[in-house]
C-alpha cells in the first residue's frame, strides 16, 4: 500500500508530462521500438516479513525473467497539428514456487497535438489523448505469503487472487504555454476510470473497488541558467468509488454513502547539469488526502528523491537514484479499534544501473537495487534486494 501511494503518483505525473511533449511539431514521421529481455534475482518479490508470518513460508526469493516493450510513433501533418501513438508493456515471470509474484502491466495511448499560438518565444500548445492500461498480479496475504483468502460465509473460505487486477481508461488534456525562452507554464488534466475485473459478487463481505478520478496539475518549468532547471507542480485529485462504502469515525460502514477522497499535493524538482553528460536531480513533494465522509482515511504523504546520470563515454552510461516515501494516517488504526495504533510507514529505495551500446541497435544493461520498508504494522515491514541484466534492441 505504501509503495503504491508514493510511486504511482510520481509515474502518473511524469507520463502526463511526456504525453504533451511527445509531438515534434513540423517534423517528419518519427517512430521507435524498444524490446528488452533480462534475467534477474529478487530476494523478496512478495515483499514479506518472515518474522510476521503466521505459518512457515520458505520460498522467499527467486530468479525471474523480465520482458519489456516500448513502441512510439509521432507525425506532424503540418506545423500546427500532429498525432502520437505509444504502447508499453512489462511482464515479470517467476518460477512456479513463487508464481504469485508474477505481474503483467501494459498501456496503449493515442492522441493529437496542436500549436494554438506561436509568436517569437511565446507559444501555446495542447495535447489531447486517450489511453487504456491493464494491471495483473496476485493478491498475496502478507501474513501467510500465499494467495489471499477471505470468508464467503461463516464456514467457507474463498480465494480472491484477482482482487486488485484492473483495467484503466484515461482521457487527458495537457496545455503548455511558453512565455519566454526560459519559462514554461503547464496545465494538465485527466479523467481516469479503474475497472476491477473481478468484484467477487459471490463473497458478500467484499464490495466493488471500481472508481473514477479527476486530476488537475498546474505547474511551471524555469530554466534558471543553461545548466540549472526548476520544475514545480501542484496536484488536485478527486476520487469517487462506485460501490465501496465510506467509513464512520469509528471505522463502521456508512451504509448508503460511497467512499470519496480528495488529494492536494505539491512537488518541486531541481535539475543541475554541471558538465556535459553529467546530470543531478533532487526533488521533494507532499500530498494531503482527505476522506470526505468522516475523515477515517485522512492521510499525509511526503516523498523525496536524488538521482544522477553520467555518460562516461558516448557508448557507456551510469545512473543511480534514491527515493523515500512516508505516509501517516490521522485516524485509521491497525485493528479498526478507536484510539488504537494509527497506520503509517516509510519506504526507502535505492538503485543503480549501467548501459553499454554495442552498435547495430543493441545495448547491454544491468541494474541492482534495494528497498527497506518500515511500518507501524509488522506485516508491511520487509527488506528486498534485486539485480537483473539483459539486452535491449532499439529500432
Amino acid at each position: 500500500m505504501l509503495h503504491r501511494f508514493g510511486i504511482s503518483a510520481t509515474l502518473t505525473m511524469s507520463l502526463a508530462a511526456a504525453a504533451a511533449s511527445s509531438v515534434p511539431m513540423a517534423a517528419p514521421a518519427d517512430g521507435s521500438l524498444e524490446v528488452s529481455v533480462s534475467q534477474g534475482y529478487d530476494s523478496n518479490p512478495l515483499e514479506l516479513n518472515p518474522q510476521a508470518l503466521i505459518e512457515p513460508f520458505h520460498a522467499s526469493g527467486g530468479s525471474y525473467t523480465r520482458l519489456d516493450l516500448d513502441a512510439r510513433l509521432s507525425h506532424a501533418w503540418n506545423p500546427r497539428i500532429g498525432y502520437f501513438l505509444s504502447a508499453r508493456g512489462q511482464d515479470r515471470l517467476f518460477p512456479s514456487r513463487i508464481e504469485e509474484a508474477e505481474s503483467v502491466t501494459g498501456k496503449v495511448e493515442a492522441g493529437l497535438g496542436f500549436v494554438l499560438f506561436a509568436r517569437g518565444d511565446r507559444k501555446l500548445s495542447a495535447a489531447v489523448s486517450a489511453s487504456y492500461g491493464t494491471d495483473r498480479n496476485t493478491f498475496v496475504d502478507p501474513a501467510t505469503g500465499k494467495m489471499y483468502v477471505t470468508l464467503s460465509d461463516p464456514n467457507t473460505l474463498a480465494p480472491i487472487p484477482d482482487r486488485f487486477d484492473a483495467n484503466i481508461s484515461e482521457l487527458s488534456l495537457d496545455l503548455r504555454f511558453r512565455t519566454s525562452r526560459n519559462l514554461l507554464f503547464t496545465l494538465d488534466s485527466s479523467f481516469e476510470q479503474q475497472d476491477y475485473i473481478e468484484d467477487y459478487e459471490n463473497v458478500p463481505t467484499l464490495q466493488s473497488l471500481d472508481d473514477r478520478s479527476l486530476t488537475v496539475r498546474p505547474g511551471l518549468r524555469w530554466q534558471m541558467s543553461d545548466r540549472i532547471r526548476l520544475d514545480v507542480t501542484a496536484e488536485w485529485n478527486d476520487r469517487r468509488y462506485d460501490g465501496l462504502s465510506a467509513l464512520e469515525e469509528d471505522s463502521t460502514l456508512a451504509v448508503g454513502t460511497r467512499r470519496r477522497y480528495r488529494t492536494q499535493g505539491l512537488r518541486a524538482v531541481m535539475r543541475v547539469t554541471p558538465a556535459d553528460g553529467l546530470t543531478f536531480q533532487v526533488g521533494v513533494g507532499g500530498a494531503d488526502r482527505s476522506d470526505l465522509h468522516a475523515g477515517y482515511y485522512d492521510s499525509i504523504g511526503v516523498n523525496g528523491f536524488v538521482a544522477a546520470a553520467w555518460s562516461v563515454t558516448p557508448n557507456v552510461r551510469l545512473a543511480m537514484n534514491v527515493t523515500e516515501v512516508m505516509v501517516d494516517y490521522d485516524r485509521a488504526t491497525l485493528d479498526f479499534i478507536p484510539n488504537g495504533e494509527r497506520r503509517g510507514g516509510e519506504l526507502l529505495r535505492a538503485a543503480a544501473s549501467v548501459e553499454r551500446d554495442l552498435g547495430d541497435h543493441v545495448t547491454l544493461f544491468g541494474e541492482a537495487g534495494a528497498a527497506r520498508s518500515a511500518n507501524v504494522d509488522p506485516l508491511y515491514e520487509y527488506d528486498r534486494n534485486w539485480a537483473h541484466a539483459g539486452v535491449r534492441y532499439k529500432l
